[in-house]
């Protein structure tokens, strides 16, 4: 507002406004989001035979049953959500700024689960950009979005989403070949396995086998592979 005056007798004055109007531009905002997880496999091969001991006389048969059985066990872990924010200042003035960044996997906002965010600084220059990265450590893979907010003085909060695309890193191996050389068997495996082999054992009828004591032992091993 500016007034004029003309004084003396006269005694007028006359005043005009100028409005002027300033806007603070708001900062932009873009993330990305990369969900991933380890899937472990673990194997373990057991190996029995039953009965495991045979006793009889020569020219005698018996039958045992070899079995082995292939466990497969999976373990899921390791969940983490990665990414970059990318902050923009379209402003002729420096702006200072906070961050919060977060998984949709909660039934409210303070259940969710927060990331960890770090910006190479909080006050952007005039018409500059920064990129921030963080990481988010769910406990499982519910998350499908990941939300950011930031704020800057002057401005209401900017937002920010971008869908979570999980990716599963996987350690060990999901099939095998499981062999029994001494039945000639050999299979490609990917779950839990078992297998059982018969055979027959059958006491030597040749006498030069049995010693003075007519006693004659004999072992056999049977080893399966994964």
């Amino acid at each position: 507002t500016n007034t004029a005056s003309l004084n003396g007798a006269i005694g007028l004055t006359d005043s005009a406004e100028v409005v002027v109007e300033c806007h603070l531009p708001a900062l932009t905002v873009e993330k990305t989001a990369a969900g991933s997880y380890d899937r472990t496999v673990e194997w373990t091969l057991i190996k029995t035979v039953t009965p495991a001991n045979h006793s009889g006389f020569a020219g005698e048969s018996f039958l045992s049953a070899w079995e082995v059985i292939a466990d497969k066990t999976e373990t899921l872990d390791n969940y983490q959500v990665t990414g970059t924010i990318t902050i923009t200042n379209p402003a002729q003035i420096a702006q200072t700024f906070t961050i919060q960044d977060t998984l949709n996997d909660g039934a409210s906002l303070e259940e969710a689960t927060k990331a960890t965010v770090d910006c190479p600084t909080y006050t952007i220059p005039a018409g500059e950009s920064i990129t921030c990265t963080y990481i988010a450590l769910p406990d499982d893979m519910t998350a499908t979005r990941n939300n950011v907010v930031v704020k800057a003085a002057g401005n209401r909060g900017q937002t920010a989403r971008a869908d979570v695309n999980w990716t599963e890193n996987l350690i060990g191996y999901d099939t095998g070949t499981l062999s029994d050389e001494r039945f000639g068997f050999s299979e490609s495996i990917s779950a839990d396995t078992t297998e059982t082999f018969p055979e027959t054992f059958t006491c030597s009828t040749d006498p030069a086998d049995y010693g003075d004591d007519g006693y004659y032992s004999y072992p056999v091993t049977n080893t399966a592979s994964l």
